[in-house]
């Protein structure tokens, strides 16, 4: 999964997604405005951009949180 971040924010925020330890992350790399997130399945993908988009975090395209 990809999340877009505001430019400069993108490692704050990987880091804490991954101190919330969600369960089906595998893992995460962040780049300056882009953040990777390696999901277990796809199901877990799905949890995983609900989780992002239920907390507020991450406006994510196709959430009920951006329509």
């Amino acid at each position: 999964m990809i999340v877009r971040c505001e430019p400069g924010s993108a490692s704050a925020v990987a880091r804490a997604l991954d101190a919330e330890a969600i369960p089906g992350v595998v893992g995460s790399v962040a780049g300056d405005d882009t953040i990777f997130i390696a999901t277990a399945s796809r199901a877990a993908g799905r949890r995983v951009r609900e989780h992002i988009a239920d907390e507020g975090r991450v406006p994510l395209p196709g959430t009920a949180r951006n329509k």
